[in-house]
């Protein structure tokens, strides 16, 4: 589970969530209130409206990729 949260009140913002430091984790799904989203990727991208805020609950598979040093976006 991770909170995100854009600070800035005027802006909106477009987070990129990696799982895993090396991307070496797959993320299966991520659910959003009682909204779950499919994924199926090393990393997801959140768009945050100024001000607000998200808990996220994500579900991962552990270690089902090669770890890499290339970035997600």
């Amino acid at each position: 589970t991770v909170q995100l949260v854009n600070t800035n009140p005027l802006e909106s913002r477009k987070v990129v969530v990696q799982t895993g430091a090396y991307g070496e984790h797959e993320c299966r799904s991520v659910r959003i209130g009682d909204t779950e989203y499919s994924v199926n990727a090393r990393h997801f991208t959140v768009d945050l409206d100024p001000g607000a805020g998200a808990e996220i609950v994500i579900t991962a598979q552990r270690y089902a990729n090669k770890p890499t040093f290339d970035f997600p976006w």
